[in-house]
């Protein structure tokens, strides 16, 4: 009787071990940003810019990577890069504006991004 105790409760220890918990997982939620000569921009809905300052001036460059859908979207450590974008896909055009300091805003998919502070 002993004996099947002992194996009962050493049955059930082991057991017991032998569950693994499930891998943790992480879910980055990235705002809508934008990199561009060493400085990041933002876009908020909320503060666009009105229509007439819209006017194109001049194309700055491309988006040479985006964030959301590639192998770094899990990544919370990612860091972006120069010409690199949070949501705006790759090979997006980076425009200047009229009227507008490019230190302070660009265009990217008919959006004004403004330079964080």
């Amino acid at each position: 009787m002993k004996k099947l105790i002992i194996t009962t409760i050493i049955l059930l220890l082991l057991s017991g071990c032998a569950v693994s918990s499930p891998e943790p997982h992480s879910s980055v939620e990235w705002s809508d940003v934008v990199v561009w000569n060493d400085k990041t921009y933002s876009y908020n809905e909320e503060k666009d810019i009105k229509e007439e300052y819209r006017e194109i001036d001049k194309e700055l460059g491309v988006i040479s990577f985006c964030v959301v859908g590639s192998k770094e979207e899990s990544n919370p450590r990612y860091q972006l890069k120069n010409g690199e974008s949070t949501f705006a896909g790759e090979g997006s055009k980076i425009y200047s504006l009229k009227g507008l300091p490019v230190e302070d805003y660009i265009l990217v998919q008919n959006k004004i991004y403004a330079a964080w502070e």
